[in-house]
């Protein structure tokens, strides 16, 4: 209740901010936030039933470009999961939005707009590696990463902690440097 209440009133803020005690909450943030707790189907039902997504439709029609991409990337979180992805699809007014988003100025804005409604109509795209064993490693496109900054480099290439626009969090991505031999 209290991530959704501190949403609602930074929406509602002319600057997107609202403040609790001492401290000033951005919608980005909160969106952030909310992206984070989705990760749990219980928290994504629980923020579903207390309008979840029409709190992020709002921003995706009032916020920057930044916010509408965070919203919308929010609303993919929660579409990841069957019975809610049913639930925002026949929301017609989610898709209306969306589609209004397809012609919007900002590239990232555009993308995730469209990854969000193949999402709706046919469902996460999932891939297995099953020769990967107990720790996994996803092959990415570069695309859903912003924000990339170099941690290390070595021998087979380099490391740089970028953040996942669709997956909402820091990711470590390893570049592989490509040599070729003279044999």
């Amino acid at each position: 209740d209290l991530v959704m209440t501190l949403l609602d009133a930074a929406i509602s803020d002319p600057q997107h901010s609202t403040v609790l005690r001492d401290y000033s909450y951005t919608a980005m943030e909160l969106v952030t936030t909310l992206g984070a707790l989705a990760r749990n189907d219980d928290n994504k039902h629980a923020f579903i039933r207390r309008g979840a997504v029409n709190v992020l439709i709002a921003l995706i029609e009032s916020g920057d470009a930044k916010e509408k991409e965070c919203a919308i990337c929010c609303i993919q979180r929660f579409a990841f999961r069957d019975n809610i992805r049913g639930f925002i699809k026949n929301d017609s007014r989610t898709e209306e939005v969306l589609r209004v988003m397809l012609e919007h100025e900002s590239r990232p804005v555009r993308a995730v707009a469209v990854e969000t409604l193949h999402l709706l109509e046919h469902g996460p795209k999932v891939t297995q590696d099953s020769s990967s064993g107990p720790a996994s490693f996803s092959e990415v496109d570069y695309s859903d990463l912003t924000e990339s900054e170099l941690l290390g480099e070595g021998a087979f290439g380099k490391v740089f902690k970028a953040k996942h626009r669709v997956w909402m969090m820091d990711v470590a991505v390893k570049k592989l440097a490509l040599r070729l031999s003279s044999n």
